[in-house]
């Protein structure tokens, strides 16, 4: 699911998943209620590539949307209120281009 795009059209996702387990959160207006999130902020595939639209990551049908008040949930829950979610918070920096200070 995506949260936020740049302006070269890379993505932060956060991953869906049908089945509840550790770092998961139900999604309850969401597909009857059978889904969950994970609470991992994913900004690149699994060759270390920016995530993009394409053979890896497909848009939803429309039907399939996510509401703005779940990404809004979502993004919540795994930027303040998950046990990774100063790694998250990390990934976003370097996803919006900030650099860490320097000493």
């Amino acid at each position: 699911m995506v949260i936020e795009a740049n302006e070269a059209n890379e993505l932060a996702v956060v991953p869906l998943s049908s089945s509840d387990g550790n770092n998961k959160t139900p999604l309850p207006d969401y597909q009857q209620g059978q889904s969950y999130f994970k609470h991992f902020v994913e900004i690149e595939d699994d060759e270390g590539e920016p995530i993009v639209i394409g053979e890896k990551f497909r848009e939803n049908h429309p039907n399939m949307d996510v509401s703005r008040d779940d990404v809004n949930f979502i993004k919540d829950t795994v930027f303040n209120h998950s046990k990774p979610m100063q790694a998250n918070r990390k990934k976003m920096d370097k996803f919006r281009g900030k650099k860490k200070p320097q000493d």
